[in-house]
């Protein structure tokens, strides 16, 4: 037997609740080491000691007021911060049920942005039906585009600041750079 397990059996050796052949280890060790001999001596002496103690006497309403203050902490409840814990809102806990809200609330205020912040331009879906068929019908022209030929720009640089600017036929308003 080492010193952990004679520690372990203390209390059962006291209550002479040991069997025989862990009594004789127990014996044995209590009788080579010296520590654990002490040890088992100033246990026995407490335990003998204890009832000599004198008794402590307490106030009449000592045992009402203790059930009292008992009763009104087992009433209070769980605080703020507990039931914060306790929270699953859906299901969830708070913080994955916190991040799933702020992804919805991305997700609502970048649409909100994209769609109500740009327009899309105004097309004349008919002019350019027509535009088409003009070109499909003509003679084949060659993709290549010379860069040095001058040609009518398609939009109109950035015309945030000047509102004046009367837009020509088949051009687009470019607005913020976009």
């Amino acid at each position: 037997m080492n010193c952990y397990n004679f520690e372990l059996n203390i209390s059962s050796y006291i209550d002479g609740e040991m069997k025989y052949l862990i009594r004789e280890k127990f014996n044995q060790h209590k009788n080579t080491c010296i520590e654990c001999s002490n040890k088992l001596s100033d246990i026995a002496n407490l335990l003998d000691n204890m009832p000599k103690l004198n008794n402590i006497t307490t106030s009449d309403q000592f045992e009402q007021n203790l059930k009292h203050k008992i009763a009104i902490y087992n009433s209070k409840g769980p605080s703020i911060w507990d039931r914060l814990l306790e929270f699953k809102p859906l299901g969830y806990r708070p913080l994955p049920a916190m991040g799933i809200l702020a992804a919805l609330f991305l997700l609502i205020s970048s649409s909100y942005y994209l769609v109500y912040e740009d327009s899309l331009p105004d097309f004349n879906y008919n002019n350019l039906s027509n535009n088409s068929k003009n070109l499909n019908s003509s003679s084949p022209r060659s993709t290549i585009v010379n860069p040095k030929q001058q040609q009518s720009a398609i939009a109109i640089s950035d015309s945030v600041e000047d509102s004046n600017i009367k837009l020509r036929n088949n051009s687009i308003r470019l607005v913020g750079g976009k």
